[in-house]
């Protein structure tokens, strides 16, 4: 029996590549070339035309790609990645229930993947529950936080000219933890100083009260005979820099680095050497929580029970409910398939309602967590009056 042969889906006809009509090009208009809608001249059919016209089209070449790095320049810088989603505060300090925002990098983020701190400052204070949006991201240093293209702006270049429509978050008080990534730089402390201090002074507008936190040293768990004196030098002095910060612009502080000089644990508190553990991140939560505060807390939260990381049944009770907010959060925050959502991929047709191409169903599916995260704060709330004094 012979080998099947299969016909390729294209065919070359007097010179030229013929692909059959799919249905979705516009009909072609030569009744004898009815197959094929797109025709592709051979590069020699195209060779003399190159040949004669060389000057010309080097000349455009060149134009257009001195305008792809002329377009950057002139086009007006978006906002600091750190300040994106974020609204201008509001007119007077909200003195109750406080809007939180958590800025920084990977140690900042993955706070939201064990709610401890949430779970201190809601049993701390059950009659004002404060709020919390973590709107880290890894890998953010004070010289760069890199965000996806048009997040929380106003619109790419047609077919993409969709603005980002998510809410922005009105924070009354943001906690900028930094300080780690950038003592792996090659860039001098001053650089450093100079670059947080720029960054801190363009969040002000944007809280009422902003509390800067040093970062945590490093550790070598994995016994890989990392050189911690001169990666601690480094992040010694950038934790130093972020105090001066402080003192300069008489802003809150809250010093992990410190702290963590202080009080040596047998165990160490991460799990590689720059990031924290589950016990790592209860101990930065219970500094956090107690820098925050600033005064006695009305239910006294006692420490998990490891390896697990459970608290007692009533405070685990609510620190289930606030994980499932906060991962309702990221899911509303950082969604995926973000080229889909707001990107360059707005106008394909997996962007769009099958039903009617005008309608695009990933931003209703992206709003419609917006009432789930309200229901999950109301859920907190309920279980804050179950915690036993």
């Amino acid at each position: 029996m012979g080998k099947t042969r299969f016909a390729p889906p294209w065919r070359i006809v007097a010179g030229r590549v013929q692909r059959p009509y799919d249905g979705r090009r516009s009909a072609p208009s030569d009744p004898s070339n009815a197959a094929c809608p797109v025709s592709i001249r051979r590069f020699s059919d195209v060779r003399p035309f190159l040949s004669s016209h060389s000057s010309r089209v080097v000349g455009i070449c060149t134009a257009l790609y001195t305008l792809g790095f002329l377009l950057p320049v002139l086009a007006a810088d978006p906002p600091t990645g750190a300040a994106r989603g974020l609204l201008p505060r509001s007119e007077t300090p909200v003195e109750t229930a406080p809007m939180i925002v958590i800025l920084g990098g990977t140690n900042a983020h993955e706070m939201q993947r064990h709610g401890y701190l949430e779970t201190l400052l809601a049993a701390g204070a059950p009659e004002a529950i404060p709020r919390m949006r973590n709107l880290a991201w890894q890998a953010d240093t004070v010289y760069r936080q890199q965000r996806p293209r048009n997040f929380y702006l106003g619109g790419l270049a047609p077919p993409n000219e969709d603005p980002d429509h998510r809410g922005r978050v009105a924070a009354d008080w943001i906690v900028l933890w930094m300080g780690q990534n950038e003592a792996l730089d090659a860039r001098s402390p001053e650089d450093f100083a100079k670059a947080y201090a720029g960054l801190a002074e363009q969040l002000r507008p944007f809280a009422h009260r902003l509390i800067l936190v040093t970062p945590v040293p490093f550790e070598d768990p994995l016994d890989l005979g990392v050189d911690l004196a001169k990666r601690n030098g480094r992040l010694s002095a950038n934790a130093e820099a972020i105090r001066q910060v402080a003192r300069e612009k008489h802003l809150e502080l809250i010093d992990l680095h410190a702290a963590a000089g202080k009080a040596k644990t047998p165990a160490p508190r991460t799990r590689d050497g720059s990031h924290l553990s589950a016990p790592g991140h209860w101990w930065a939560a219970s500094q956090l929580a107690a820098g925050l505060q600033k005064g006695e807390t009305a239910v006294e939260v006692q420490p998990p029970v490891w390896p697990d990381g459970q608290l007692s049944e009533d405070a685990e009770q609510l620190r289930q409910k606030i994980l499932e907010k906060n991962q309702l959060w990221m899911r509303y925050w950082r969604p995926t398939h973000w080229a889909f959502l707001y990107g360059n991929r707005q106008f394909v047709e997996s962007s769009r309602d099958h039903r009617n191409f005008k309608s695009r169903w990933f931003p209703a599916a992206v709003e419609s967590l917006a009432s789930p995260i309200d229901q999950g704060e109301v859920e907190i709330q309920s279980a804050v009056g179950q915690l036993k004094p």
